[in-house]
Order: structure tokens, then C-alpha cells, then sequence
């Protein structure tokens, strides 16, 4: 935070903050497949501002991880005047892992939706579910019915998965309780609850 007040310090004192007259035009730089810290410093030393956003809302690259720009605009090569902001989208290093090993979308058809929220975690804010009661499936379980995109499709970064999870609720019987009203003693039997 104060490395970031004091680039901003520099820009200011150095005329780099666009406020004022415009400057010679510099031009955007490739950043897509950088890393966010060497975008950066490229950002810094042309002059302009870098506004970074991740894959979803909530999603961000902490101060000492390793993130990866996916998606810049404007685009590179794009003349700006000084000062000009570039918006940069990151992928963190567990969504990084995922993509590269999820370049089409995975069979999750069928699949325990835990072990599908597990998988499918690094990109969780992407991650659209519906519910509903499956009479087929087996007592107590919550499978995969439906997913979108279909398996082997390919599976673009930031793209919504959809889900849809069919359960069963377990069936539970609760034995009847029978007072001994003269004693206090509970006992179970095994009557089965109606």
C-alpha cells in the first residue's frame, strides 16, 4: 500500500497524473500472459494507471502471490495520452493450475456435488447451482444431473458454469418413545415412527 501511495506521489510531482495539459501519446504495452508486478512496474513507467480486477467479484491477487493477466483493455499496442488507465483482469495461481489443466469443460455429470464444488473451487464465484429432488438417486446422496457447458466443450476463463444437483433426502425413522409413567424410566423400542 505505501509502495502504491508512493507511485502515485511520483506520478503526481512528475506530471504523469494526466490532470493536466495532455502529453506525448505512449503506447499500451502487451501485458496478457505477464505477471501483475511486471505490468506494474511497465504501467509505472509509462505513466499510466493500472486497475486490476480477478476472474469474479471477491476474486484477487493477495500482495504476495503470483498472478497472471488474462484480459487487458484497452489493447495492446492502443495509443493513450499519459495518465490514460488500463484495466487488467488476473487469474491467482489456483485458477492459473485450473485453467491450464481444464482447457475443455469436465464430465461433472454424475459426480458427488461435493466433489464437484471441490474441484471445481478456484473458480467457485463462477459457479451457478440449482437443486432439485431426484427420486432415482439413492437415499441421503446429491449428484451432478446437468452441467453447461457440456463435457469436452471448451471452457473459457471467466466463463459461468452452471450445475444442476439432483438429491434424495435420507429416509430416517425414529422409534417410538414409550413412558413408564410410574417409574420415569424412557425406553426405545422398536416400533418403527408412523
Amino acid at each position: 500500500m505505501v509502495l502504491k501511495i508512493a507511485q502515485i506521489l511520483v506520478l503526481v510531482l512528475v506530471g504523469g497524473c494526466g490532470a493536466s495539459a495532455p502529453g506525448k501519446p505512449v503506447t499500451v504495452p502487451p501485458m496478457k500472459g505477464k505477471q501483475l508486478t511486471v505490468a506494474e512496474a511497465d504501467a509505472l513507467r509509462l505513466g499510466l494507471t493500472l486497475i486490476e480486477s480477478g476472474l469474479f467479484p471477491g476474486s484477487f491477487c493477495l500482495p504476495d502471490e503470483s498472478c497472471v493477466i488474462y484480459a487487458m483493455q484497452p489493447p495492446a499496442g492502443t495509443q493513450v495520452q499519459p495518465g490514460s488507465r488500463v484495466t487488467v483482469k488476473v487469474l491467482n495461481a489456483g485458477q492459473s493450475v485450473f485453467y491450464r489443466k481444464n482447457k475443455v469443460m469436465p464430465d461433472l455429470v454424475g459426480k458427488d456435488s461435493v466433489w464437484a464444488d471441490a474441484y471445481l473451487e478456484p473458480v467457485i464465484g463462477l459457479v451457478k447451482e440449482s437443486v432439485r429432488e431426484n427420486a432415482a438417486l439413492p437415499p441421503g446422496t446429491q449428484r451432478v444431473l446437468a452441467q453447461s457447458p457440456r463435457a469436452g466443450a471448451k471452457l473459457r476463463m471467466g466463463q459461468t458454469i452452471r450445475l444442476i444437483i439432483g438429491y434424495k433426502d435420507r429416509v430416517t425413522t425414529r422409534p417410538q418413545v414409550r413412558l413408564k409413567a410410574h417409574t420415569g424410566d424412557h425406553r426405545a423400542d422398536s416400533v418403527s415412527a408412523p
